[in-house]
């Protein structure tokens, strides 16, 4: 007969209840039990969510306005370096004057007088210098700016574009310079991270020639670009003979300067 007052019997029943066919029993000691009953979610990635046509467009007019900012703090430098520049010039000039004066002919006084003036213009060229040397590294940095602009708002066209192979890159302050005013920039700097020997090549060219290398770069990795409407206008007469125009230097023989200029003229930079 069954001891109806003892309590001892009870959670034994109830536990029992509780039970599903076949399954054992958690243990109320047994800290891991509702743990193992929780749903493993871990490794399991939620899908990428894929911009919309007006969050690319919201992108691309913001990086459209930084780098409108760049271009213009780094046009502000390039002119206030070229004043100081031109500053800096005609005091050297003056210090030329002054240290050509013939002082046998000069009294004590004047000749103090003398010394005093090319001491005070020697200091004067000194800062001048100076504040060339602080624009210069204003506008290298703003041009470093508008590149990783650049690069920035062309990364979904870079498939692979590894940050650490491009720090690997070799790349000449004379080729940069060229470099960072490409339209197609980010495009040429993805072409020479997958091409290390001909990125290597060009490092070893001399200095104008790296940029007429990397022009020539530019020309031929483009890009996409919508497809442009064919012209229906006859072509042009057929010329009779090949060549650049008498006179016109070829690309290898321009200075990094002249190189710009004509591919601002190709349309190839702006």
């Amino acid at each position: 007969m069954e001891d109806l007052n003892n309590p001892a019997v009870e959670p034994e029943v109830e536990v029992a209840a509780q039970k599903a066919p076949g399954q054992r029993p958690a243990s109320v000691d047994d800290p891991k039990a509702e743990k193992r009953a929780e749903p493993d979610t871990q490794g399991q990635e939620e899908p990428e969510r894929q911009e919309t046509e007006e969050e690319k467009a919201e992108k691309k007019k913001r990086f459209s306005e930084r780098f409108g900012q760049i271009t213009a703090a780094r046009r502000q430098a390039e002119a206030e370096r070229d004043q100081y520049r031109q500053a800096y010039e005609d005091a050297v000039q003056q210090i030329n004057q002054i240290s050509r004066v013939k002082t046998d002919d000069l009294s004590w006084e004047q000749q103090q007088a003398l010394q005093t003036r090319y001491l005070l213009k020697e200091q004067r060229a000194e800062e001048l210098a100076e504040q060339v040397r602080i624009r210069d590294i204003a506008a290298l940095d703003s041009r470093k700016a508008a590149f990783e602009v650049k690069l920035e708002s062309a990364r979904n066209e870079l498939p692979g574009f590894d940050d650490g192979a491009w720090q690997r890159t070799p790349l000449s302050p004379y080729a940069a310079e060229v470099l960072v005013d490409l339209d197609n920039a980010a495009h040429v700097a993805h072409h020479l991270m997958r091409n290390q020997a001909e990125a290597h090549r060009i490092y070893g060219l001399p200095p104008h020639m790296q940029g007429a290398e990397i022009a020539r770069l530019a020309a031929r990795v483009t890009a996409p670009s919508p497809a442009r409407k064919v012209s229906k206008a006859p072509p042009p007469p057929a010329q009779l003979s090949g060549g650049a125009s008498p006179g016109q230097k070829s690309a290898g023989d321009m200075s990094v300067s002249e190189l710009q200029a004509m591919l601002r003229t190709s349309g190839v930079i702006r």
